[in-house]
């Protein structure tokens, strides 16, 4: 069995929760770090909190909810 590669993050512009693939782009101090949702191609990603970022563990709780990890190296 393998775990599926997503990860969440809040947006920058509303603060909701974000879904898909994670990427940054920049130098180390200016670095913008974006969630791209599954149903969409590289030029729309959007850009999250970088403190916000979690990895999906492949785990669910009791209730059937994804549990994700904070990402240490954004």
């Amino acid at each position: 069995m393998t775990r599926e590669i997503k990860f969440r993050g809040k947006r920058v512009i509303d603060n909701t929760w974000i879904y898909g693939y994670y990427y940054c782009i920049g130098r180390e101090r200016n670095q913008k770090h974006y969630i791209l949702p599954e149903y969409e191609v590289a030029p729309y990603g959007r850009e999250v909190i970088p403190k916000t970022v979690g990895w999906y563990t492949g785990l669910k709780d009791k209730n059937g909810i994804e549990i994700y990890e904070k990402v240490t190296s954004v």
